[in-house]
């Protein structure tokens, strides 16, 4: 807060005027970064296209705040509750049921943050929250240098593959035979 007061030219207290904390402050700037994440609509494409450009530019707002990963593990943004929403409603369009959309939909965003925040980790950055960040960086793992893009395709690739696959079982178990987009 102290740093917030001297960028704005105010004292600290008067910047808690508006906001009661640090927290409420981080809140707030998740939900302006959040902003910046397009939903695709429903004619956009299959289920599966949807859900991967969801996850995709969601990850690219993402990266472009360093400190957003820790930040979105720790607070609820009113923004946060509307990406979930987005990604249940693409999973339910798919032909999910209500339970698995939402445990799918809870899946892709952990290891999103997750992804976020250990990317920040082994990239020995320090989680300055709410910094504008750097850029796409590659980093050594297991000796091999893999990049931010190859990470989250892969990723989006396995979780998909098993999604598709729980789908299939899913709709032939409840004798429907119909498979929408698999």
């Amino acid at each position: 807060m102290r740093d917030l007061a001297a960028e704005l030219g105010t004292t600290q207290m008067a910047a808690y005027h508006y906001v009661r904390s640090r927290g409420g402050l981080e809140t707030l700037l998740l939900d302006e970064i959040l902003a910046g994440v397009d939903v695709p609509p429903a004619n956009a494409g299959s289920w599966h296209e949807r859900l991967r450009g969801l996850t995709e530019n969601s990850l690219a707002v993402l990266r472009s705040w360093t400190g957003s990963g820790p930040l979105l593990l720790r607070h609820r943004p009113r923004r946060k509750a509307e990406h979930i929403a987005a990604l249940i409603a693409v999973l339910r369009d798919a032909g999910f049921t209500e339970r698995d959309a939402v445990l799918a939909a809870r899946l892709i965003q952990v290891w999103c943050w997750g992804e976020l925040s250990v990317r920040e980790y082994l990239d020995g950055k320090p989680v300055e929250t709410g910094t504008p960040a750097a850029g796409p960086s590659k980093r050594p793992v297991a000796r091999l240098e893999i990049s931010e893009d190859e990470v989250t395709e892969f990723a989006l690739d396995v979780m998909l593959e098993g999604l598709r696959a729980r789908l299939a079982r899913t709709t032939t178990g409840a004798g429907s035979g119909e498979h929408r987009d698999v």
